[in-house]
């Protein structure tokens, strides 16, 4: 898969989710979006924290990768083992929840 083809449905897919999140969780007090559903589960906040920690590390290392090619790579895109793993572990089932937790 070319990396174009490969960047944009993962591109309009983030778009999507975060439409969807500011819709529903910018009306929530922060009671709500701060308690976890479980005893030993995460909060809403707890879970953004962790995503926003990972990307204040891998959004600028990706970015500045990107930055260093001087054109587009057109060699298709073959994700690793251990990377189709990790993105087969976070896609959702039909019910619109995550396939692993």
């Amino acid at each position: 898969m070319n990396n174009s083809t490969w960047l944009q449905p993962l591109q309009q897919q983030t778009e999507t989710m975060l439409t969807q999140a500011i819709a529903q969780w910018q009306v929530l007090p922060h009671s709500v979006f701060a308690q976890a559903p479980q005893a030993n589960s995460w909060s809403a906040n707890e879970c953004l924290q962790h995503l926003n920690s990972y990307g204040d590390y891998y959004l600028p290392a990706i970015e500045k990768a990107l930055q260093q090619r001087s054109t587009p790579s057109t060699h298709p895109f073959k994700p690793g083992w251990l990377g189709g793993w990790f993105t087969r572990m976070m896609q959702t089932n039909p019910t619109g929840l995550p396939a692993k937790k």
